[in-house]
């Protein structure tokens, strides 16, 4: 089966080819890149760096490729501010690029809960708002100063049932990517694996904020907040827990969340928080970010089964298994017997699969055309067994691997 997924993206860099966009129009490193350049000229790509929390990716293509004029797009390096002039350049539902004079309505974290089914989803970022309404009919787009400075990209993310919303994401927290970028340097980024949501003055007090905290965080001329954890699912010792007020990361007060993006690039930070009511102080691991994205799926009885990706990490404290099933085919046989996506696979034929070697293993030496056991667990912790009958000849199993060696970028086993 074949998702296609059309958006505008932003050149950010025309000299090395590299394109910016959410991640709900690339959502992985395993799919084809197409650009297509004045409604007349359509190259590859491929994808060269994700973010794990702003939900946007950038893609590669060969500017050798591209006999056109491309110029790079100014990233500002100012943070944007509520009340302030701007104009929106964007790519509407018809397809055409409208602009509009406007003013920014709000500067404030995004919280959403997870959709359902569970998919990426920005985390961990503020969001800009702004008056016109034409921002709700583009699925992309951008914020551009009078000087021509962009200072937001206008990305798009899924909620539930697939419905969809849009935000603008500052400029600011896109530089030390493309900067990087620009470097020769793909970025590794890590973080403490938390999601924070803002918590009030008064709320904080409640918790056990002291006065002298809030004395520092109430002489800030704006953020006059502090956050909160409300899912941590790193799993390492000495690492903040849900319920966490953070005061401070490497000795800076955390205010806005900009200001926690300092994790991304450290192995261990200096943590101070307040947790049940008592201060804390700790030295906290980060861990490598590039270990939730997909490197690796199985597909087996028209399944499509990988590690557990970030969202669903985020949502399950213990998960069943490492084998967790995102999609299948129609008319294949985990259709046919009801095998379907966001659902783990704890045994086959009484046989355990923590992880996909494991399935990989009980799987392969299962005879075609046999009938075999699954015990499966949902995403609630509903436990379920169904017999199903293998099928290679027109379902086989394969197994894709993350390999930059190949052109694609894939590397196939079967």
């Amino acid at each position: 089966s074949t998702r296609v997924h059309r958006g505008m993206g932003l050149v950010i860099d025309a000299e090395r080819g590299f394109v910016i966009i959410s991640r709900t129009i690339v959502p992985t490193k395993m799919c084809g890149i197409e650009l297509t350049f004045a409604d007349s000229v359509l190259i590859p790509g491929k994808v060269v760096f994700l973010h794990p929390s702003h939900h946007y990716a950038i893609v590669q293509y060969d500017p050798s490729l591209v006999d056109a004029p491309v110029k790079s797009a100014k990233l500002s390096t100012e943070r944007i501010s509520q009340g302030a002039s701007t104009f929106f350049v964007g790519h509407n539902d018809s397809d055409e690029m409208v602009y509009a004079s406007t003013a920014v309505t709000k500067v404030i974290p995004l919280e959403r809960e997870p959709p359902n089914p569970p998919r990426g989803r920005p985390i961990n970022v503020d969001r800009i708002d702004v008056e016109t309404r034409i921002g709700t009919h583009c699925g992309s787009g951008v914020l551009v100063s009078e000087d021509g400075s962009v200072q937001a990209l206008w990305v798009v993310y899924e909620m539930d049932d697939l419905d969809e919303a849009c935000f603008g994401l500052s400029s600011q927290a896109i530089v030390p990517i493309a900067e990087k970028l620009s470097q020769g340097i793909v970025p590794s980024l890590r973080s403490l694996s938390v999601e924070l949501v803002a918590v009030t003055i008064i709320e904080a007090r409640v918790m056990g904020v002291t006065e002298e905290w809030i004395s520092q965080v109430q002489s800030r001329s704006s953020d006059r907040r502090l956050f909160m954890v409300k899912r941590a699912s790193s799993g390492l010792p000495n690492s903040l827990e849900e319920g966490d007020i953070v005061l401070t990361l490497d000795g800076k007060l955390i205010t806005q969340l900009s200001d926690a993006d300092v994790m991304y690039w450290k192995e261990s930070l200096d943590v101070v928080a307040v947790r049940s009511g008592e201060q804390v102080s700790f030295k906290a691991q980060t861990v490598l970010e590039d270990e939730f994205e997909t490197s690796r799926v199985v597909n087996f009885c028209g399944l499509t089964a990988q590690k557990p990706h970030r969202t669903v990490r985020q949502c399950i404290k213990k998960l069943p298994s490492e084998v967790y099933i995102t999609s299948w085919l129609v008319g294949s046989p985990s259709n046919l017997y009801s095998v379907y996506a966001t659902t783990f696979i704890t045994h086959i034929d009484n046989k355990p699969t923590p992880d996909l070697e494991a399935l990989i293993n009980v799987v392969a030496n299962i005879p075609d055309k046999t009938y075999f056991k699954i015990k499966m667990t949902d995403f609630s912790g509903t436990p379920s067994v169904v017999t199903i009958k293998k099928d290679q000849r027109y379902f086989p199993t394969a197994e894709w691997i993350r390999d930059e060696a190949h052109a694609e970028g894939w590397k196939r086993i079967t």
